[in-house]
């Protein structure tokens, strides 16, 4: 395992603390978080065995449509406090997944390809252990008008390892529509995305008065700006749905 990689652990086994303490405790952050978790999870179509790929403390159990779930992360940590939410818990590396070919129905797999070294080489393994036809659904931070600036103001705190990507959507979309064919693109995230979603990072809604009716109108202006054209494309993330097909091992 290389030096980078073992960094990122680190990180990821001491954000563990500030998820499970802070991020998906503080209501105004669960309301955000859970308004994307359910859009992510209503692109989730078929039945059978699904693999949360980088499951962290395994929020969005309570979001899928079945209990058929093996949760995978490299962090100890993040497996730690999943063990509260989810049953069958696997540690590992998603750019050497530990599962047989075509064992999975369904992959989700929530903001994990920016944290990987080889965004390719995770790419390939999800491919490599879904079934023929399955469905991977894929949530992933990606550079825009809103996130840049603020992105690279933070990118040197103690929360972002040097293996870190800012994606942008079109070099994203390569990647992973070299192995799958892509069905749907959805962007998330504008205005309520930096203010009500990360307070372990920065604590922007603490000073704001009125706070339950201000985060209840800044989610709403956020689901309002994912419909208009031209807009929504200057969003902080997208979730792709893809499927796999014959005929892209390539």
């Amino acid at each position: 395992m290389s030096e980078l990689v073992c960094k990122e652990i680190a990180v990821q086994d001491e954000l563990s603390e500030d998820y499970d303490h802070i991020r998906y405790i503080n209501e105004y952050s669960v309301m955000y978080q859970n308004t994307w978790f359910k859009t992510m999870i209503s692109l989730v179509g078929a039945t059978g065995l699904i693999l949360d790929n980088g499951c962290g403390t395994g929020t969005l159990m309570e979001f899928l449509p079945t209990k058929d779930i093996i949760g995978f992360d490299i962090s100890s940590g993040m497996l730690n406090k999943a063990k509260k939410r989810m049953n069958i818990l696997v540690r590992g590396d998603s750019q050497r997944l530990p599962f047989k070919d075509e064992t999975f129905n369904t992959i989700v797999c929530r903001g994990v390809l920016h944290h990987l070294q080889d965004t390719k080489e995770g790419v390939i393994e999800m491919y490599r252990v879904l079934k023929k036809k399955g469905e991977l659904v894929i949530l992933e931070p990606i550079q825009s008008v809103l996130s840049t600036i603020p992105r690279k103001l933070i990118k040197g705190s103690e929360h972002f390892s040097e293996i870190h990507k800012d994606f942008k959507k079109k070099e994203l979309i390569n990647v992973i529509q070299n192995k799958f064919r892509i069905e749907k693109i959805r962007h998330f995230g504008y205005i309520a995305y930096p203010l009500l979603g990360f307070p372990d990072v920065v604590d922007c809604f603490r000073y704001f008065r009125f706070k339950k009716q201000v985060a209840s109108f800044l989610v709403d202006t956020d689901q309002l700006l994912q419909r208009i054209p031209m807009i929504n494309t200057q969003s902080w993330g997208i979730i792709i749905k893809a499927s796999k097909q014959s005929g892209k091992r390539r």
